[in-house]
């Protein structure tokens, strides 16, 4: 066969698949080398070709579709290798040939190409848009497409040229789906989106790729799935498509990945120990793998730490440190250790973990948690560090907490430590008990950071400010107006406030710190809204207490009645409670008979409970009140019967039921009975302030007995003790006319 026929090819199969090749090759060869490969990508002549007219390796010249070109190879090293001509083609074929090549914008695309593959991506993806705009029907216009959106991304994706990539690329898979650059292409596509934050977008180009049968990519759109689902937080899913991958495709690279994906998949779900499984097994069968994937490493050491295997966690998070130590994941990794430390009680130990990291990184979002630990350390009494290390300038935020959480939300108002320091801020004046303080520190976080403005923590700090402030201001009078003031500085925040778990402690918070006009709106809103069913027992709880506290009877009578049938029926536990407030508001509104039924239901509703113990006891000053003495007599016995005879003080209703018996025994004129109860009570609650008035009734009761002596010794013993004085002056009384009574007894 002679050299002419050897090569000789036709121009109309081979031109246009020829620069597919040479406009491929470069981001094949780099994507073969990304994939462990060891041909490193060389952006100058990534396949070692060249389609200059000078080019070393070979020289074409193209003719018409139907006329043919041969390539001479020169054998000789360096040497040119030349096109010649057919024998056939004259000079009419060639101008033919030239004006094909001219019409078709060969020239122009050919030399998008040269730059392409002399690594000039920019000024290629210039100079393909113009074809693209000057060729419109070019054969060569999906090529075109395609290389352009290739040269796009191998400038560099930013957020100056992101827009255009993604452009670029929609536009080829829009144009021409069938093309065999599309999966390539949509793999491009939906890495772009998902490495730009856009991981709705990036979806559907993973669902093609994992749909779309016989294309390479398959694989690696069922691993993109799984990182949308995961960074949806949606880790069910995401294991779903992870074991897809190892089923259908258990000797593919991806396996590997997607084998490490499925064990941080369960750690994200709190399977803790399907975690720890799932990274064993992979970290045996792949360790240098294992130990190249520092967040795989993180969540390893984080699962065994969540699975209370402290020391296997601190062994990985070690090894992660000693790896990766400039890392995000390494500096966390020391945050990790010291708090195993501080769980172990070695405080002082974490405390010089935490300041190694504050020194070495004070502004990373590593080193501002821990600077943070420190502070919340340096607050508590114990002193875990030295006065020289103070004196060395170690350990700043230490010794100094509050100029530690002035510099963090100052420096980085944009980081999530920012909010953390104001938390912290404003728990360290509650501590110093400057509510006031503390209360605007936490204001100024539900200003600046708006999706913190349910935050429970926060409104239980706020509760506590203000439930403290409330002692304050009372044990000063009652500066009411003030705490008011606090309150509708906080309404804005409180007011759009949805969830309603968060909307009930703002409720509670106004019914425990008295503002019962508050509290009552916040629960009749609660109980009017939507989405509350399951929540409507505590609510109605609340209202009716807010009701009572309001002396608004017949509205708390009217909400509190909803819980009858529950504390029949059980299945609530306000049911008992609410029962206990009803008894209340119906001895206000003078129904004794409804009062003794409501305090028996809550009985029924608590029989082993604290309730029991003091509806028994309202029932007994039910029947008190009512002239039912023997009835209270028993009811009060038997609340001391569940007290038991320990010693204790009058200030529950176990301890006020010896009096309260005392009481209900001399009213009835069982002096006798009076007498005994008293001894009782007094050897019960030997402290009680009501001791006095126990003495006074007792002398009393002995004077109706006609046991005139014990009388008086009664009432002198009670004119030695000490205040109240009315008991003491009616003791003196009583002494001195027994006295002058004895002197003048021949008068009666």
């Amino acid at each position: 066969m002679t050299t002419e026929g050897k090569y000789k090819v036709d121009s109309t199969r081979m031109g246009r698949k020829f620069f597919i090749v040479l406009a491929f090759i470069a981001a094949g060869a780099l994507e073969w080398a990304a994939a462990g490969n060891q041909l490193k990508p060389n952006k100058t002549s990534p396949a070692n070709l060249n389609t200059g007219r000078d080019s070393p390796a070979l020289t074409l010249a193209f003719r018409p579709p139907g006329l043919g070109f041969t390539i001479e190879p020169n054998v000789q090293r360096n040497a040119r290798s030349s096109v010649v001509p057919d024998s056939n083609y004259g000079s009419e074929e060639e101008k033919k040939s030239d004006e094909f090549f001219k019409s078709s914008g060969r020239g122009d695309f050919k030399s998008a190409v040269d730059d392409y593959m002399g690594g000039k991506y920019e000024e290629a993806a210039g100079k393909l848009a113009r074809f693209i705009a000057v060729h419109p029907k070019s054969p060569l216009l999906e090529e075109a497409y395609y290389m352009r959106a290739e040269a796009l991304y191998m400038t560099g994706v930013d957020k100056k040229t992101l827009p255009e990539t993604i452009e670029a690329f929609i536009a080829a898979t829009s144009l021409y789906p069938s093309s065999e650059h599309a999966p390539r292409a949509k793999f491009r596509l939906a890495e772009i989106y998902f490495d730009h934050g856009m991981a709705v977008e990036a979806l559907p180009a993973y669902d093609w790729l994992a749909k779309k049968p016989g294309n390479k990519y398959m694989v690696r759109g069922l691993l993109g799935r799984a990182k949308v689902f995961m960074s949806s937080k949606l880790y069910y899913e995401a294991s779903n498509e992870l074991e897809k991958v190892l089923l259908f495709y258990p000797k593919s690279p991806e396996a590997r990945e997607a084998k490490f994906k499925i064990a941080e998949a369960f750690f994200m779900m709190g399977r803790y120990a399907d975690s720890i499984r799932a990274f064993d097994a992979a970290g045996k069968r792949w360790p240098e793998y294992l130990m190249a994937d520092k967040e795989a490493l993180f969540s390893y050491a984080s699962a065994n730490l969540k699975a209370d295997k402290p020391e296997k966690a601190r062994e990985i998070f070690s090894e992660l440190l000693n790896i990766y130590p400039d890392s995000r994941e390494g500096r966390e990794a020391l945050n990790k250790i010291a708090d195993i430390w501080l769980a172990k009680g070695d405080k002082a130990s974490a405390a010089k973990l935490l300041g190694m990291l504050a020194r070495t990184s004070p502004e990373t979002e590593e080193g501002l948690r821990a600077r943070l630990k420190l502070a919340s350390l340096g607050q508590k009494p114990e002193k875990l560090l030295s006065k020289s290390d103070a004196f060395l300038g170690l350990y700043p935020a230490y010794f100094e907490p509050l100029a530690t959480y002035d510099d963090v939300i100052k420096k980085h108002p944009d980081q999530s430590p920012a909010p953390e320091a104001m938390y912290q801020k404003a728990l360290m004046f509650y501590k110093d008990r400057r509510y006031a303080e503390s209360i605007s520190v936490v204001n100024e976080v539900m200003t600046g950071y708006p999706a913190l403005s349910e935050s429970r923590q926060l409104l239980e700090l706020v509760k506590a400010n203000i439930s403290a402030m409330i002692r304050v201001y009372h044990e000063q009078g009652g500066n009411y107006e003030v705490l008011d003031a606090y309150y509708k500085n906080f309404d804005p925040y409180m007011r759009d406030v949805k969830d309603v778990e968060t909307r009930m402690i703002i409720a509670e918070a106004y019914l425990e710190t008295g503002m019962y006009t508050r509290a009552a709106e916040k629960f009749a809103d609660l109980a009017n809204s939507s989405g509350t069913a399951r929540y409507l027992d505590r609510i109605y709880y609340g209202w009716g207490r807010a009701a009572a506290a309001l002396g608004r009877y017949g509205e708390a009578a009217r909400v509190l009645e909803k819980f009858e049938a529950l504390a029949i029926k059980g299945g609530s536990i306000y049911a008992a409670p609410a029962m206990v407030e009803l008894g209340g508001v119906y001895e206000n509104l003078k129904d004794a008979s409804k009062a003794t039924a409501a305090y028996m239901a809550a009985m029924k509703a608590d029989e082993n409970g604290p309730t029991w113990t003091y509806a028994l006891y309202r029932t007994g000053l039910v029947q008190k009140d009512g002239g039912r003495y023997d009835e209270a007599l028993k009811s009060f016995s038997d609340v001391i019967k569940r007290r038991g005879s320990a010693p204790g003080s009058d200030a529950g209703p176990a301890g006020d039921a010896y009096f309260q018996r005392v009481d209900a025994a001399f009213l009835s004129k069982r002096y006798d009975l009076a007498v005994k109860f008293v001894d009782a009570a007094l050897k019960a609650n030997p402290g009680s302030p009501k001791k006095a008035w126990a003495l006074y009734l007792k002398s009393s009761c002995l004077a109706g007995l006609n046991e005139d002596e014990k009388s008086v010794e009664t009432s002198r013993t009670l004119a030695k003790g000490g205040p109240p004085q009315v008991y003491k002056d009616a003791a003196l009384a009583s002494v001195g006319g027994f006295e002058w009574k004895e002197k003048n007894s021949d008068l009666f």
